[in-house]
C-alpha cells in the first residue's frame, strides 16, 4: 500500500472474553506455518503475495508467533457487513528501537484490491521522534494527541468505532490518540471494510493478538460473566467458572493473556460482581 499523504492531498472466529463483550474475530497467528502468511483469511495491498508479511517466533505477545511487518509487508484482512453498531477493533504492537522507518496501523471504510479505498484511522508509528499519531483526523482539522512510543516491547492499538453515530475514536497503550467521522477522508462508506497492517521500513515491526469485539449485546449477559449462558448473572455462574478455571480451560482466560492464572479468577469476580443478579 502507498500510505495515505494527508498533507499533500490537503482467521479464525472465536467466542472469547474482552472486557465485557466477545470476540467476532480473533488471530495469534499461533495456528499457522513459520513463513510468509498466506492463510487465515489474510492477503497482500491488492492480492500481491509479496506484501503477505512473514509469521516468525522472533516475538510474540502470546507464544509462539507473530506477524513481523516489514521489508515492504502489507499484509490486508477484509472485514463484510459491518456498518452499523459499536465495535472496538485492537492488536499488539512491538517496535524494535532499531527500525529505521515508520511504520503503521490502518484500517480503511472501503478497501478492495485494485479500489476503491477511502482511508479512516492511519496510525503513524515513528521511532525517529518517539511518538505515536492518527494521521487522518490530524489532518482534516479534527486534531489527533501525540503520544510516547514504546520501543522493545509491547503496546496495543485500539480503534473504537460507533458506526450509528459516525465516530471513531483511536487509543494507543491506553491513551488517546484522536476522534472524528468515519468517512472524513473522502465521504465514503460509514463501514469498517480491513485491517492493513504496512510496514515499508526495512527492519520488521512485529504483531499479535489482533481482535474485532461486538460492542452492541448486552456487557453481562454476553461476556464472561454469564459463565452457563442462562441469562442469569448468579451463583451458578460463578460456579461454573470456578470449574473451567480450576480445568485449566482456555475459555476461563478471563484478561485475554492466554495464561490461566490467579489474574484470571481476579478479572472473573471483578465481572461477576458488577452483573450478578
Amino acid at each position: 500500500m502507498k500510505k495515505h499523504s494527508i498533507v499533500s492531498c490537503g482467521a479464525l472466529v472465536v467466542a472469547i472474553a474482552a472486557g465485557a463483550a466477545s470476540a467476532q474475530w480473533a488471530d495469534d497467528f499461533d495456528s499457522y506455518p513459520v513463513g510468509p502468511l498466506n492463510s487465515g483469511g489474510w492477503d497482500g495491498w491488492d492480492g500481491v503475495p509479496a506484501a503477505y508479511g512473514v509469521v516468525t517466533t522472533d516475538q510474540a505477545h502470546s507464544g509462539p508467533n507473530s506477524l513481523a511487518a516489514g521489508g515492504g509487508t502489507d499484509a490486508v484482512y477484509q472485514f463484510s457487513g459491518l456498518t452499523s453498531g459499536q465495535w472496538a477493533l485492537s492488536g499488539w504492537v512491538y517496535v524494535p528501537s532499531n527500525i529505521d522507518a515508520e511504520t503503521y496501523w490502518i484500517v480503511q471504510n472501503e478497501y478492495a484490491h485494485g479500489g476503491p479505498y477511502d482511508w479512516t484511522v492511519e496510525i503513524h508509528l515513528d521511532v525517529a521522534s518517539g511518538l505515536v499519531w492518527e494521521a487522518i483526523q490530524d489532518g482534516f482539522g479534527n486534531g489527533s494527541n501525540y503520544v510516547n512510543l514504546v520501543t522493545d516491547g509491547w503496546a496495543e492499538v485500539r480503534a473504537e468505532f460507533d458506526l450509528d453515530a459516525n465516530v471513531v475514536t483511536t487509543y494507543y497503550n491506553g491513551e488517546l490518540l484522536a476522534s472524528g467521522p468515519v468517512d472524513t477522508y473522502q465521504g465514503g462508506a460509514i463501514a469498517i471494510a480491513n485491517l492493513d497492517l504496512y510496514g515499508p521500513q526495512a527492519v520488521a515491526a512485529y504483531h499479535d493478538d489482533i481482535s474485532l469485539v461486538d460492542m452492541n449485546g448486552d456487557p453481562c449477559l454476553d461476556g464472561i460473566a454469564n459463565c452457563n449462558g442462562d441469562d442469569l448473572v448468579n451463583t451458578q455462574d460463578f460456579l461454573c467458572y470456578l470449574g473451567k478455571w480450576s480445568a485449566s480451560d482456555p475459555s476461563a482466560d478471563c484478561n485475554g493473556d492466554n495464561i490461566i492464572n490467579t489474574q484470571d479468577f481476579l478479572c472473573y469476580l471483578g465481572e461477576w460482581s458488577a452483573c450478578r443478579s
